[in-house]
């Protein structure tokens, strides 16, 4: 028995190990990038990915839209599936996927003649009747309903999962796909409602659906009321003057009556019903913002970072070695400054620490996030020195000539580059960045017939030029080499090009 049970667990181990390797793939992190333009008498759709740095490409590809006229051509709507345009001959619904469009084409929804009115990318009035339009996914049809609008509608916000939230001359709506019916949210003044989206870079998250005195949290699946939140703390509140901020995860409304209301999506704290918890979203607080950047809330002359902290009665930030409160804020991803002096967070102590900089710097660079920590640390540019920080250690240079190329510097002779100090082979002073590419060798971690596990692997090529010629440094190679001469026929096509780079920089046996 003992034997069969570690042979289960052995089996559930090795599956879990497999399941996480299996689960990242460099995909998860592109940024993407959507273009509808006419050229030379076309209409061009354009995909373009790009790596974490928003810099560095990684694919692009450009359908041409035969047969489909640019005279009068404009974009009238658009959202995270599909461009919805327009010519002399009607309008038109081009989903944002390449295949879709390469297989099923452009769909048409109506003439110009028929075409009176639409509402974002779903309602359309034709020959003076409205229609719910959508796209079916995978086919040359597109799916038109007639519907009755209770009352003249402009769009609030729509999410991915087949949600409209609409706002009406009294009312405000959801309209159910399904359906394909308008239903009125209670309790709203269609003049007086507002819509805050909330930000997250994982998914379409939803936002606030409020008026003066009503708060809805929208999501993708459902609407639900939170209101009681605030009444069952303040008897006559209001939101007429509120301004929703958020930074990063912390979200509060600002009710401009010396009270901030502090909200957490899974909520902040929990209170009894019955024999049950539930969650409380908002919590009220006697507070206000540190400065106009509202990056940090200050309670009972005590300054919090998080709110969770603030409501949980977590320590409070030292921020006594701040010199300058007032424009106290932070710069890039760890540092914060006040324009006298650059700080970072020690957070096991619970304070604001000055950087061991130099003060009176020309210049601060922001680090640079890549993919598997393809970037640059975030460097000071000194009178006489670059200081770069690897690690917890910081690197004294001294400085003759300096250039900033945003993804990497050029001093002296040398590039730091990826978080490398390499000899730089181009002349400082004419040397010109062409562009990055990623050159994606493993997509996803994955294992072999034999059970070896391979990680996402990519090599990015960063290309160079001066008067001599061309040049490129590799996340594999380490190090800058000179590649032959490139000649580049169309330097408005800045993919083709890099793609051109790339492949003599494979060649090159330099």
């Amino acid at each position: 028995m003992k034997f069969n049970k570690f042979i289960i667990i052995s089996i559930l181990c090795n599956f879990a190990v497999s399941f996480l390797h299996a689960s990242e793939c460099y995909h998860y992190h592109t940024k993407h990038y959507y273009k509808l333009f006419s050229n030379a008498n076309n209409l061009v759709f354009q995909h373009t990915v790009k790596d974490p740095n928003q810099v560095s490409f990684v694919s692009q590809e450009q359908v041409v839209l035969d047969k489909i006229s640019t005279k009068d051509f404009r974009i009238i709507s658009e959202n995270t599936n599909s461009f919805i345009f327009s010519n002399e001959s009607g309008y038109f619904l081009i989903p944002k996927e390449i295949y879709q469009i390469k297989n099923y084409g452009v769909k048409k929804i109506g003439t110009a003649q028929t075409v009176s009115k639409h509402i974002g990318n779903y309602f359309f009035c034709i020959d003076n009747e409205w229609n719910y339009v959508e796209n079916i996914s995978y086919s040359t049809a597109i799916k038109m309903k007639k519907v009755k609008l209770p009352e003249p509608l402009s769009l609030l916000t729509d999410f991915m999962a087949r949600k409209l939230l609409l706002k009406g001359s009294n009312h405000v709506f959801s309209f159910d796909t399904d359906q394909l019916k308008f239903v009125r949210i209670p309790k709203l003044k269609a003049e007086n409602t507002s819509f805050f989206k909330i930000e997250n870079r994982y998914q379409e998250f939803g936002g606030f659906l409020y008026d003066t005195n009503t708060l809805y949290k929208a999501g993708v699946h459902d609407i639900i009321n939170l209101t009681k939140e605030f009444s069952d703390q303040q008897k006559e509140f209001t939101l007429k003057k509120a301004v929703i901020n958020q930074i990063d995860d912390a979200i509060s409304i600002d009710t401009n009556d010396g009270f901030l209301w502090l909200y957490r999506e899974n909520g902040l704290l929990e209170k009894q019903q019955g024999y049950s918890s539930i969650p409380l979203h908002f919590v009220r607080k006697k507070a206000s913002y540190l400065n106009s950047y509202k990056e940090f809330v200050v309670y009972q002359n005590k300054v919090y970072k998080d709110f969770y902290e603030l409501v949980r009665n977590w320590k409070p930030i030292d921020i006594s070695a701040v010199k300058n409160v007032k424009i106290f804020r932070r710069e890039g991803d760890t540092q914060y400054f006040d324009g006298i002096k650059r700080y970072f967070l020690d957070y096991k102590n619970k304070r604001i620490a000055v950087l061991n900089y130099p003060e009176n710097s020309s210049k601060y660079i922001p680090g640079i996030s890549g993919y598997h920590g393809f970037g640059n640390y975030d460097m000071y540019l000194g009178k006489e020195h670059l200081y770069r920080r690897t690690g917890k250690k910081v690197i004294k240079k001294e400085v003759v000539f300096f250039r900033d190329f945003k993804l990497f510097v050029a001093y002296n002779d040398r590039l730091v580059i990826e978080n490398n100090d390499v000899k730089n082979l181009a002349d400082i002073e004419s040397m010109e960045f062409t562009g990055s590419i990623v050159d994606v060798l493993s997509p996803c971690d994955a294992e072999d017939e034999e059970g070896n596990y391979y990680d996402v692997e990519i090599n990015v090529y960063y290309f160079f030029k001066d008067a001599r010629g061309f040049y490129v440094y590799s996340s594999k190679d380490k190090k800058m080499k000179a590649i032959k001469e490139v000649k580049l026929t169309n330097t408005k096509d800045r993919f083709t090009n890099l793609q051109n780079l790339m492949r003599v920089a494979k060649e090159s046996k330099n």
